[in-house]
C-alpha cells in the first residue's frame, strides 16, 4: 500500500501565541512529508487580522525544506494580532485544501494567532525628537531660574 497518512505540521514561524513579532516577518508552517506545490496557494494559506480581513500575501512552498512561506505585501500593523490559516479535511471536501504528493490532505484546518510588536517610543519619535526636548529643557530651565548660559558669564 502507499502513504495513506495526512501530512503533518511539525514547525510554525512565529509560534502559536508569539508577542512581540517582527512587523516584516514572513509566516512559515513547517511539514513531516512533501506536499504537492499546486495546493500551497492563497486559498489555503492565509493570514487574516483581528476584524478577519484576510492580509494581501504571496505564497510559496519550498521542497527543499518542506516549508510553506507567507510574505504579507506589506508590514503588519504594530500591536495587532493576526491568525494564519492552512486549510485541510477530508478529500472530499469542496474547497480547497494542501495536500501531500499522494493528494491526501491535512486532516484537518489548522490555525494559531501571534501578535506583531508594540512600538517603542524611540522608534516613533526618533532620535531627533530627544535631541530637541534636551534644548527645550535646557532652554526652559534657563528662563526658569534666570541663569545664563556658560558662555556668557563673567569673572
Amino acid at each position: 500500500p502507499g502513504d495513506t497518512r495526512s501530512p503533518m505540521v511539525t514547525g510554525h514561524y512565529p509560534s502559536p501565541g508569539e508577542t512581540g513579532v517582527n512587523a516584516n516577518s514572513t509566516v512559515r508552517a513547517i511539514f513531516d512529508e512533501a506536499l504537492d506545490p499546486t495546493t500551497v496557494n492563497s486559498s489555503t494559506f492565509e493570514l487574516r487580522d483581528a476584524t478577519g480581513r484576510r492580509v494581501p500575501a504571496s505564497v510559496r512552498y519550498e521542497s527543499a525544506t518542506l516549508t510553506a512561506v507567507l510574505t504579507p505585501l506589506t508590514p503588519l500593523e504594530p500591536g495587532g494580532r493576526y491568525t494564519v490559516a492552512l486549510r485541510g479535511g477530508p478529500s472530499g471536501a469542496s474547497r480547497a485544501h494542501i495536500t501531500d504528493l499522494s493528494g491526501i490532505p491535512l486532516a484537518a484546518c489548522q490555525a494559531w494567532s501571534f501578535e506583531i510588536a508594540r512600538p517603542r517610543i524611540g522608534r516613533i519619535f526618533g532620535m531627533g525628537f530627544l535631541v530637541v526636548l534636551g534644548v527645550v529643557v535646557a532652554f526652559l530651565a534657563t528662563m526658569l531660574l534666570g541663569t545664563r548660559p556658560i558662555h556668557e558669564r563673567g569673572p
